[in-house]
């Protein structure tokens, strides 16, 4: 249900208009495949769920333009998205295919940037937008290095939150770091090698 409400906000985000919000809406909410695994309670509605999110949150930060709404602010939406894209992975591997997504965004966001501010520094407007002159050291070089935190530490410290409930579990042996990844290769080698198919009826 939460998603549904959440496409009806992209929608309209995107589209500006309350009409392309409920045709997304109407879209999640009529697909079969999501009605599907909604009513099996599969983990995979709660990773197309956080993956919509830190597209949103991303969505977000590439209109919102940084120059106008703040360096601060805008941050934000990139430790929001990239929040949610750590929660995403942490569901399901194949949710980190999203990140090209989100560099991509974020890439042609800088690249919008750079364009706006040499055609500004052309007509010899830059003195008037005094962020033209901010633009490498305080926008792209700052956003640069947070988003190393906002979407390489804090997904890689979320995902590796989610095994501590796994210490409590365990025969008296306590989980240690090393353990964590002997796991990821064992996860990684049982889909990598698996070799099985449906069964027909």
């Amino acid at each position: 249900v939460f998603m549904i409400l959440l496409m009806y906000m992209f929608g309209k985000k995107v589209t500006k208009t309350s009409f392309g919000g409920f045709a997304a809406a109407f879209l999640m909410m009529f697909d079969f495949m999501h009605f599907t695994h909604s009513r099996i309670a599969s983990i995979d509605v709660y990773a197309v769920m956080f993956v919509i999110l830190m597209f949103y949150f991303m969505y977000d930060y590439c209109v919102s333009r940084p120059q106008n709404l703040g360096l601060k602010k805008s941050m934000i939406y990139l430790l929001c998205s990239g929040f949610f894209m750590g929660c995403a992975i942490s569901v399901k591997w194949n949710t980190a295919y999203g990140v090209i997504g989100l560099a991509l965004l974020f890439l042609i966001t800088l690249v919008t940037q750079w364009n706006d501010c040499c055609t500004l520094e052309e007509n010899k407007l830059d003195k008037t937008y005094s962020w033209t002159k901010k633009l490498v050291p305080d926008y792209i070089v700052k956003v640069c290095i947070f988003c190393v935190f906002a979407f390489i530490v804090l997904p890689v410290t979320l995902y590796i939150a989610t095994f501590i409930p796994y210490t409590k579990v365990t025969d008296g042996t306590p989980y240690v770091f090393a353990d964590v990844i002997d796991l990821q290769e064992s996860i990684y080698n049982y889909h990598s090698k698996l070799d099985a198919t449906h069964k027909e009826t």
